[in-house]
């Protein structure tokens, strides 16, 4: 994990993990089958290090909430597997503990397993793609930020000018778009299981 922290996943090869660790390459393989059993542990590693705060409540909304706050905080706290958490399959008991809670947390609103799996996926990948867009922010600096902003102040403002007033020179306020989110998923959500005849959640505890 730290070593894909500091030099990217490029960067982990069985060799430069060796050396981090201080032994040869050949011994690794006495733990290990290949790169991809490290690759689902690291996925693993992440679903793990999830810590979620006390909910305000325990109706649904708040609950998914707490859920997709602590999903986020995690990826956040390691950018540089994010991509990899959403691009490989869930490989360990930690991934597929996280993975039952939500579909036992979603069904206990009334809808069956198979809309409870859909609407986890739905979840997890706004989520996910959010904090891709978050980490890959021209914000947060890399190699391409200076070509991206110097392009974006080239534009005409006269023909692009609601861009020039928020694109370019605004910085993005990743919260208020998780948050925003987060907001339409339960909006969403609610309005499906009004479609159904299920019970939805009182407007006056929803946060606001």
């Amino acid at each position: 994990m730290a070593l894909v922290d500091d030099e990217g996943i490029d960067g982990l090869t069985m060799r430069a993990l060796a050396r981090r660790l201080g032994v040869e390459a050949p011994s690794l393989y006495k733990h290990v089958a290949n790169k991809d059993e490290i690759l689902d542990g690291l996925c693993g590693a992440v679903f793990a290090s999830v810590e979620f705060t006390e909910p305000s409540s325990e109706t649904w909304p708040d609950l998914l909430r707490m859920y997709t706050r602590g999903y986020r905080e995690a990826l956040l706290a390691h950018p540089n597997l994010t991509s990899t958490v959403a691009t490989r399959p869930v490989l360990t008991e930690a991934g597929m503990a996280m993975v039952e809670l939500a579909l036992v947390t979603i069904q206990a609103t009334g809808v069956d397993l198979e809309t409870s799996r859909r609407l986890l996926n739905v979840i997890v990948s706004n989520i996910t793609g959010l904090v891709l867009n978050e980490i890959g922010s021209v914000e947060l600096g890399g190699p391409n930020s200076e070509r991206v902003m110097a392009f974006r102040e080239s534009l005409d403002p006269e023909r692009y000018p609601n861009t020039h007033k928020t694109v370019v020179n605004t910085p993005a306020d990743h919260q208020a778009e998780y948050e925003m989110a987060v907001d339409m998923m339960i909006e969403g959500f609610s309005a499906l299981l009004a479609r159904r005849g299920l019970p939805t959640p009182d407007p006056s505890v929803m946060p606001k």
